[in-house]
């Protein structure tokens, strides 16, 4: 079943638009749990997705209507029972931190990104004031799409085998830079982004 949920607040001036998805059913008010299709909380700095909440579906953070522009959210903080974060869930958004409730064990916050407990998976870079640089972890295998819709310098190791589905980036202040010949380099090729061969 679908919920959604919909207010305003007149004293912060702060509207939400919060849609998820459950097989549950509710006596009185519905509880916000399983998967999160969209969570706008449109003026608030920090974003707390609530414990019961399992994925955070393709674009969560962007209304239905495609208003790109409603996430003004910094922080995030993740509930102990989410367990999967789709390709691209975080797609437009400019969150400078990250934080997991206690408890969670599928997710790791680790030097400036987000990856899966295994560290296989990058699924998010916590966004910087200034030059954008990352190093992703040495060991992972996947990156996210959503990764670089902000541009910036990213360091990906020989481990990195695939890429998530780009939605939108039009790779403009972005460049890659990984070993040459590497499954990074074929896909800057491929998406049209700069890439720097470097030693590993």
């Amino acid at each position: 079943m679908l919920y959604v949920l919909d207010a305003f607040n007149r004293e912060e001036e702060q509207k939400t638009h919060i849609i998820w998805e459950t097989a549950k059913s509710f006596e009185g008010t519905p509880e916000i749990c399983d998967k999160l299709l969209c969570y706008m909380r449109i003026g608030a700095k920090k974003y707390k997705i609530p414990e019961g909440v399992t994925t955070l579906c393709f674009e969560s953070f962007v209304d239905e209507e495609g208003d790109w522009f409603d996430c003004d959210a910094v922080s995030l903080e993740l509930p102990a029972s989410l367990t999967k974060i789709e390709d691209n869930a975080f797609l437009f958004t400019e969150f400078k931190s990250v934080r997991l409730a206690p408890g969670n064990k599928s997710f790791i916050v680790k030097k400036g990104g987000l990856y899966t407990a295994d560290g296989k998976r990058l699924i998010y870079i916590l966004a910087k004031d200034g030059n954008q640089e990352f190093q992703v972890e040495e060991g992972t295998e996947l990156i996210d799409a959503g990764v670089f819709d902000r541009g910036g310098t990213i360091h990906i190791p020989a481990s990195v085998k695939r890429f998530g589905t780009v939605r939108i980036c039009d790779g403009q202040g972005l460049k890659l830079l990984a070993s040459k010949g590497s499954c990074a380099e074929r896909f800057a090729q491929k998406m049209g982004f700069d890439f720097e061969p470097i030693d590993v």
